[in-house]
């Protein structure tokens, strides 16, 4: 494995575990009720104290490594030292309003904010907008003088939630018209706040009949929207991410008792939980795919049981008004009891108190993990000498750490490798790599010199030419022949140089080809010798760099005065030939004389 390629493995291997440890965590601390708030870098999270006071809903956010960046009640807004931000009093949300605020990142921002508000009962029931700028006040963040309080529309309920786009990167913001069936949905993206889409779907709601949340599942494929009184209502709707168009999907008021205040999906979206507030508060598991109803705890009176909130952790809570508990349902997505519901599932830190609201977050979150380029360049190569200049430009708020350790924005990399910069700002975690190569680091190789046995026509030699030093990107090869590619196809011995053009000038390998004919010989197989006689076995030998016999001779010819089996070897590089030679002996013939005649 190369050198380059194992640190990109390193990188990527680091990515993964800073993702993973630092990536989605905007709703990590909630802050809701009288000075209550939780954290929810523990498990269980850990019961904190702020600044708010809210009779219902709040709005709060952190940076996508979870550190607070503000809260506010619709009314008032802290920033993450608890006081108040820089021109952020006289807000103009509902001190009393179901969903009173909806924090909303810019899109294509990274430190600038949407603060929308809606009003309760007792105000003008206009729906407007804010801006938050981080970099205000030394990066404690400011509300926009020129964007503070602008109206969106009039006539809207306490309703307000928010879906992200099908295309990742805009959000719908949901609303309800009151004395109307219709929800106005507006799409927010980089240029500003559009125009509505008009859905005009589900329940009339009266002019007084304002009380009550919206919610969109994790997905943002279904919302929920309920109504507390005088005429309650529940109803389920199907979303298009695309359009903005929503559907009736289902009325659920035949199985609710009572006005609801609180609903929330499960992660999984197959249940619905529902939380109603007058007369009896019931709090009910509505199971969306058998719509069976399972009702998990109830208590007597007005106003005991609130908003629910879905958490980090994948419980959902409740908030339990005047207490100094919330209720919390420990397996949301488990059917029926096995939900395990908890009245008093969580204290809250002393001085603190649930009222009636909870954190107004949708269930997804707005940060996507960018595709940014930061640096100029992905590879880079430098000469043995050289550098390569880096200036990234930070914004307010921003950090940025690199894999070497600095924290300088500005480097002059002199030294090949992988260098990664992760850039931390108010809204998002970005990050870019930088290959550094150089000519000392740059290699291309060629196999050794290369014999080839037989011949080169009929059996032609591929050579591929292998690089080191580029990354992921492929350099354009040159061979002496002409040819243009990593490999070629070679039909005749010869010398072959490849090289590669840099910016550090050329870098070549060199590769000798020989073609070997295989080794021939030729001659008798069989030979008589006549007894004490001698005679000379001789071969022709073609391509041989060797020749010898099996008596130890050398040469193609030898002398032999007995019988036996000789064999002969021609070897060369490639191989080695050999034939055997029998010679046989004849004895000479003998006379026998006669010694007598008999005669008659």
């Amino acid at each position: 494995m190369s050198a380059l390629k194992s640190l990109l493995i390193q990188v990527s291997l680091f990515f993964w575990f800073y993702t993973s440890v630092h990536g989605q965590l905007e709703n990590n601390i909630w802050y809701f009720g009288t000075n209550a708030g939780l954290n929810f870098s523990t498990s269980p999270p850990t019961a904190i104290l702020g600044s708010l006071s809210a009779l219902e809903g709040t709005a709060s956010i952190c940076n996508s490594s979870g550190s607070l960046l503000f809260y506010t009640n619709g009314v008032t807004v802290w920033n993450a030292n608890h006081l108040v931000m820089q021109n952020g009093s006289g807000i103009l949300g509902g001190a009393s309003s179901t969903q009173p605020a909806l924090i909303v990142p810019i899109p294509q921002s990274c430190q600038k904010y949407y603060l929308f508000t809606t009003e309760d009962h007792m105000g003008s029931k206009t729906f407007r907008y804010s801006i938050v700028d981080m970099c205000l006040n030394g990066g404690l963040g400011g509300i926009d003088p020129a964007h503070k309080n602008v109206p969106i529309a009039i006539n809207i309920s306490e309703k307000l939630t928010a879906v992200m786009h099908s295309n990742g990167t805009d959000i719908w913001v949901i609303t309800h018209v009151l004395s109307s069936n219709v929800f106005k949905v507006f799409l927010v993206d980089a240029a500003g706040i559009h125009p509505p889409v008009i859905n005009a779907v589900g329940t009339t709601y009266t002019n007084n009949n304002f009380i009550g949340p919206v919610k969109a599942s994790p997905s943002g494929t279904k919302i929920a929207a309920a109504t507390t009184f005088p005429n309650h209502s529940c109803e389920l709707f199907n979303f298009n991410k695309s359009t903005g168009v929503m559907t009736l999907s289902q009325d659920l008021q035949p199985f609710i008792a009572n006005g609801v205040y609180g609903l929330e999906f499960s992660p999984n979206e197959n249940f619905l939980y529902i939380a109603t507030t007058w007369g009896t508060n019931y709090l009910y598991q509505y199971n969306l795919t058998t719509n069976a109803v399972t009702q998990l705890s109830s208590i007597a009176g007005n106003y005991n049981f609130g908003a629910l909130q879905l958490g980090l952790d994948n419980r959902i809570y409740l908030a339990r008004n005047n207490e100094s508990f919330l209720g919390v349902i420990n397996a949301p997505n488990t059917n029926g009891l096995g939900c395990n519901y908890i009245d008093n599932g969580i204290y809250l830190a002393p001085g603190s108190m649930s009222n009636s609201g909870m954190p107004n977050f949708s269930a997804y979150s707005f940060f996507q993990q960018p595709n940014n380029d930061i640096i100029a360049d992905s590879i880079v190569n430098i000469c043995t000498t050289g550098s390569y200049p880096v200036n990234v430009s930070l914004d307010c708020n921003a950090s940025i750490l690199w894999n070497t350790g600095s924290t300088s924005p500005t480097q002059n990399f002199t030294t090949p490798g992988v260098y990664t910069a992760i850039i931390q700002n108010s809204c998002n975690t970005i990050y870019d790599t930088l290959a550094i190569i150089s000519s000392s680091s740059t290699v291309i190789s060629l196999p050794n010199d290369t014999t080839v046995c037989g011949n080169l026509v009929t059996n032609p030699l591929t050579i591929t030419a292998n690089y080191t030093g580029f990354g992921s990107t492929t350099p354009t090869i040159t061979w002496n022949t002409g040819v243009t590619a990593p490999e070629i196809s070679i039909t005749d011995p010869g010398t072959y140089i490849a090289s590669i053009t840099t910016s550090c000038g050329v870098i070549a390998d060199t590769i000798v080809i020989s073609e070997v004919n295989l080794p021939i010989i030729s001659g008798p197989t069989n030979l008589v010798l006549c007894e004490n006689t001698s005679t000379v076995l001789s071969c022709s030998v073609q391509n041989a760099s060797n020749v010898y016999w099996s008596n130890g001779e050398l040469g193609n010819s030898i002398t032999v005065n007995s019988e036996g089996n000789y064999t002969i070897y021609a070897e060369n590089a490639c191989e080695i030939d050999s034939i055997q030679i029998v010679v046989d002996e004849l004895q000479k013939p003998v006379l026998n004389p006669i010694s007598s005649i008999d005669t008659c």
